[in-house]
């Protein structure tokens, strides 16, 4: 593993495996998180590909203010690839992260081998009250696991979210609640891969299923005992689904 920043704004970025020839996967992290979201699910889990996994602006170790939309971060990403040479890839995204990989694939589908979308929806609901208790610095984590989520875990998750400013946390959420591409999913052709908690109350089931319905080059997979939190809570179920599907593209 390696770890540098990018770029005139300093992005921190971590690489596994890079070497020529080999597959890209760039990882991106949901509302007011960071790239050590995906710690279980990288590294020693996809030895033949290079994985990417960043820190977006604001979160963690990159510095900046983030974004108030979920194109502008697609816009961003879309900056990264530029500076990082690629040209055909792989784009992971969690929560927030799968809808900043849904807005990429509509502007910038011919660059893509593959999309997995994890825990997302073409469109969210964020309760006003937990818009309120994220800019009052609150953490709504008893929204995010499944009831069987190890409680170390969820500390583990939380500590990490609070290397992000609550400001960044709050527009984030923000963007989330503006963005909206219903209308816009059929235009999604490239190999895409679904996946959802059966216990996510954030993003529920449903969001999942309307996305395989409307993306037509796509598989669903639902994962029980699991919450929004699905990369933590069944990190090696995922880890599989994702090997598998790697192997078709």
């Amino acid at each position: 593993m390696s770890c540098c920043y990018i770029g005139l704004n300093k992005i921190y970025i971590m690489e596994y495996n890079k070497r020529n020839g080999v597959l890209p996967i760039i990882f991106i992290h949901g509302a007011g998180a960071t790239g050590s979201l995906w710690e279980y699910i990288t590294y020693k889990k996809f030895d033949g590909f290079y994985q990417i996994v960043i820190d977006l602006p604001g979160h963690g170790k990159s510095p900046g203010d983030g974004f108030r939309s979920i194109e502008g971060y697609a816009d961003f990403i879309e900056s990264v690839v530029i500076e990082l040479g690629l040209k055909d890839f792989v784009l992971a995204g969690h929560s927030m992260g799968g809808a900043i990989g849904l807005q990429y694939a509509l502007k910038f589908q011919s660059k893509l081998r593959g999309l997995i979308l994890i825990s997302t929806g073409a469109k969210f609901i964020i309760p006003i009250e937990m818009l309120q208790l994220v800019k009052n610095n609150g953490i709504f984590y008893e929204h995010a696991y499944s009831k069987v989520t190890p409680f170390n875990i969820i500390k583990k998750i939380e500590t990490e979210y609070y290397k992000t400013h609550y400001m960044v946390r709050y527009n984030d959420l923000l963007a989330c609640n503006n963005f909206n591409i219903i209308d816009k999913l059929y235009r999604i052709s490239v190999k895409t891969c679904i996946m959802c908690g059966e216990n996510d109350v954030i993003t529920p089931p449903e969001y999942s299923k309307h996305l395989h319905k409307n993306i037509k080059n796509s598989q669903l997979i639902l994962l029980e005992k699991a919450g929004h939190m699905v990369l933590w809570d069944q990190p090696e179920q995922v880890s599989k689904v994702i090997t598998k599907f790697l192997k078709v593209l």
